[in-house]
C-alpha cells in the first residue's frame, strides 16, 4: 500500500473524528447557517467522490447532519493538497455532489426529496485563491446572456476556507479546541515559515499534550510538520520546546521522530518487496526459457546459460519468440 500524502493523512486523521470536524466546520460556515445545524448529530459517511486522476491533489470527506428545522444536510469537505488553486473547482464540486446524491438515493429508493449538499473547500496554498467559487462565474457566458439564462442553469457556490489568508490570531480566536486549532495552523504554515512561528504555539502544544491521548495526538501533528518542512527537525523541535520544561511535549517530539523512522522502514520494506517480486518474475522467465531451449536442442552449452542469465526481461521475451521458428540454437540468439 502506498504511503499517504502527508497533507492528506493529517486532513483525514483530523476530520475523521466528528467532534474535531464539527469544531472546525461550525466556524467555517456562515454564522447564520452554522446556527441552524445540530452539530451534535454530525456523523461521517463512508466513501470518496474525487476523480481518481485528481486524488493526488484532492481529499474529501462527507458528513451528514440534521437541521434545527428537522431537515437533513450533507456537508461535503474537500481538501486541496496542492499549493495552487483549481479554476474548475465549482464544476468538480457539482459533479461530486451529484455522486453523493446518487449514492444516497441508492440507499433510499423511495425518497422524494434529497438532503442538501453543502460544499466546503479547505485550501492551504501559498497564494490567495482567485478562482471562481460560484459555478456561474466559471461558465463561458457574457454577463447579459448569463442574466437571461441564470434561472435555467445548475448553480453551486462553495464555502472557501483559504487558510493562507486567515490570520493566526483569527484562527486562535475561533471557538475551537486546541488540537483543531493547532492542525489548522500547521496546515497553514508547514510549507513556509513554520520554523519561525512554532515558538508562538507553545501554549497549544501543552494544551494538546495534556488532553486525553494527547501525546499521540501531538506526535501526529509534529510528524506532519517535520515531513513537510525542510527547516524543522526533531532536534529543532526539542530546542523550541525546551523552555516549556514539559516532559510530555518532549515525549511527543520523540514519538514523532520514532514514527517517521518506522514509516521510512516500512517504505524501504515495501520497495524491497516490489524489487524482490520483479526479480523473481525475471528469474522465472529465464528458467522457463532454459527449460524450453533444453527440450528443443538438448544439453545446452555454458555460453547459452550465461547469456540467458545476463539478459533482461525484453531479451528473454525476444529469445522466446525466436525459439518458435529457430532451426538451430544460434538462431535464437542471432
Amino acid at each position: 500500500m502506498a504511503v499517504a500524502n502527508p497533507h492528506d493523512a493529517l486532513f483525514k486523521w483530523t476530520f475523521s473524528q466528528p467532534d474535531r470536524a464539527a469544531d472546525v466546520l461550525r466556524t467555517v460556515l456562515p454564522a447564520g447557517l452554522s446556527a441552524r445545524l445540530d452539530w451534535s448529530s454530525l456523523a461521517q459517511e463512508p466513501g470518496s467522490f474525487v476523480d481518481k486522476e485528481l486524488a493526488s491533489r484532492h481529499s474529501d470527506l462527507l458528513f451528514r447532519v440534521t437541521t434545527l428545522g428537522g431537515g437533513s444536510a450533507l456537508l461535503y469537505v474537500l481538501f486541496e493538497h496542492q499549493s495552487s488553486e483549481d479554476p474548475l473547482m465549482a464544476l468538480r464540486l457539482l459533479r461530486y455532489a451529484v455522486r453523493a446524491w446518487d449514492r444516497w438515493l441508492a440507499d433510499h429508493a423511495d425518497a422524494t426529496r434529497v438532503p442538501a449538499v453543502l460544499p466546503v473547500v479547505l485550501f492551504h496554498g501559498t497564494d490567495r485563491w482567485h478562482a471562481p467559487t460560484d459555478l456561474h462565474a466559471a461558465l463561458d457566458l457574457d454577463a447579459a446572456t448569463l442574466g437571461e439564462a441564470r434561472a435555467h442553469l445548475p448553480s453551486l457556490r462553495f464555502i472557501l476556507e483559504d487558510l493562507g489568508h486567515v490570520s493566526d490570531d483569527d484562527l486562535r480566536r475561533r471557538a475551537m479546541a486546541s488540537l483543531p486549532t493547532l492542525v489548522l495552523l500547521a496546515l497553514k504554515h508547514a510549507r513556509g515559515d513554520v520554523d519561525q512561528v512554532i515558538g508562538q504555539w507553545l501554549d497549544l502544544l501543552q494544551q494538546v499534550v495534556h488532553a486525553p491521548a494527547g501525546t499521540d495526538a501531538l506526535a501526529v501533528v509534529l510528524r506532519y510538520i517535520i515531513q513537510v518542512s525542510s527547516r524543522v527537525s526533531v532536534v529543532s523541535l526539542r530546542e523550541t520546546a525546551r523552555a516549556l520544561l514539559d516532559p510530555r511535549v518532549e515525549e511527543a517530539i520523540v514519538t514523532a521522530g520514532q514514527q517517521l523512522i518506522e514509516q521510512g522502514r516500512q517504505q524501504g520494506l515495501q520497495q524491497g518487496l516490489q524489487q524482490g517480486v520483479q526479480q523473481g518474475v525475471q528469474q522465472g522467465q529465464r528458467a522457463l526459457l532454459l527449460t524450453l531451449l533444453s527440450a528443443r536442442f538438448g544439453e545446452l552449452p555454458a555460453w547459452v546459460t550465461q547469456r540467458v542469465d545476463s539478459g533482461g526481461s525484453a531479451d528473454v521475451e525476444q529469445w522466446a519468440r525466436r525459439l518458435v521458428s529457430a532451426a538451430a540454437l544460434q538462431d535464437v540468439f542471432a
